[in-house]
Parts: C-alpha cells; structure tokens; sequence
C-alpha cells in the first residue's frame, strides 16, 4: 500500500512534486516556522527527489538548513540522519555510513 505526500506551493496555489510517504514514525512535530526561503528550499528539494536527484544546500550556519531537511525528512515519514564530520571521520565511516543509508532509503545530511 502506497501513499503519496503532495507538496503545496502557496504561492502559485498549485499541487508540485508528489512524493511517497515512507511511514517512518519519527515522533510528533516540533514547531517549525515557515518562511518564504524555507518554503522554496522544501520546494526545490522535493521536486530534485522526484527527479531521483540529490540536494546540496549551502548557506552560512545556524541559518536552518538542517532544520528545513529535518522538517521535511519528517513529513514525508522518513528517517534523516544527521552526521557531524571530523578528523576521524574517514573513508572507512563514510563507506559504512553510505551503504546504511542506500539499503534503508534514509536520507543523510
């Protein structure tokens, strides 16, 4: 049984990128305020997701790009997995931690 999770834009009015809803209970939502550049980041990121494309967003810290992939990580029912890079991060850990998420279907950040 399959679900589809349809992003709105709100700006527009109009149904963009359906995506599959993953039923990974996460826990309930914790409040997270919606801005216009938040509001393009889920949009840009779901549409590359249908395209099976991957997203690299970059910006300076503590401006919420974790959060905005969390957030909607969450909504669709997947699990995200959040890795802080190191020194001792090496191949080996990255190996381990890539296959992880390609065999689970989680998304990484």
């Amino acid at each position: 049984h399959k679900s589809t999770v349809e992003y709105l834009n709100q700006e527009e009015s109009t149904v963009v990128s359906p995506m599959t809803y993953g039923y990974e209970y996460i826990g309930s939502n914790r409040p997270f305020v919606i801005t216009p550049l938040t509001d393009r980041c889920r949009l840009v990121i779901s549409t590359a997701f249908r395209q099976r494309l991957g997203v690299a967003l970059s910006g300076p810290s503590g401006c919420g790009k974790t959060e905005t992939v969390r957030d909607l990580a969450q909504s669709l029912g997947s699990l995200c997995v959040v890795t802080q890079c190191s020194n001792q991060v090496d191949y080996r850990v990255l190996t381990r931690l890539l296959i992880g998420l390609c065999e689970t279907g989680a998304w990484g950040i």
